[in-house]
């Protein structure tokens, strides 16, 4: 597995996200990367700001190993503890 030792600059100031990469995903507008403990985050291919969801954010896990883009939602599954699956809208 990666690491992710990256500063990702959000609305609050820098993020220091020091979980290992668990899955990588892109549609035609986004990368998606799914963390073993940093939640999920969204690259934006045109330059903006990326996005970070968390369990502060309502992210029912924060383990994130297969994200995949199915029309307008996202759907999410995580390995840690228990097998779970979730899915996020994104309109």
């Amino acid at each position: 597995m990666w690491k992710l030792p990256a500063l990702v600059k959000l609305s609050g100031g820098p993020q220091d996200l020091s979980s290992r990469l668990a899955a990588l995903a892109a549609d035609k507008d986004f990368w998606w990367i799914g963390t073993e403990g940093d939640g999920l985050i969204r690259i934006p291919k045109s330059g903006n700001a990326p996005q970070v969801w968390t369990e502060s954010d309502g992210l029912l896990m924060p383990a994130i190993s297969a994200p995949c883009r199915q029309g307008d939602r996202l759907t999410i599954n995580s390995t840690r503890g228990t097998n779970e699956f979730g899915a996020l809208p994104l309109r």
